[in-house]
């Protein structure tokens, strides 16, 4: 599937000593509760095997692997859902 091959393993970032790294980071909106984001990005819906990536916990793996990776001292996250934050983002 191409939509996810951008995602590929982010460029060496350099860690600079007594340096503060941000993060700013756009989750395009999930909401594990009714999760109508997913639904309304993937019309028509994805055929097998492809179909799980339209999925939040497939989403959310993704995002737990490039915010570890990148190891940010703040990250900021746009566009989340105030009816499921604290349940979508408990990993961090």
């Amino acid at each position: 599937m191409v939509a996810v091959k951008h995602l590929a393993s982010p460029a060496a970032i350099p860690r600079l000593p007594a340096c503060l790294s941000v993060l700013s980071y756009n989750v395009l909106l999930p909401n594990s509760q009714d999760g109508w984001w997913n639904y309304k990005m993937y019309l028509p819906p994805l055929s097998p095997p492809d179909e799980d990536i339209s999925t939040w916990e497939y989403r959310k793996s993704l995002l737990i692997e490039r915010i570890g990776l990148i190891d940010a001292d703040v990250v900021c996250i746009q566009e989340v859902s105030p009816l499921s934050f604290e349940e979508d983002f408990k990993f961090m």
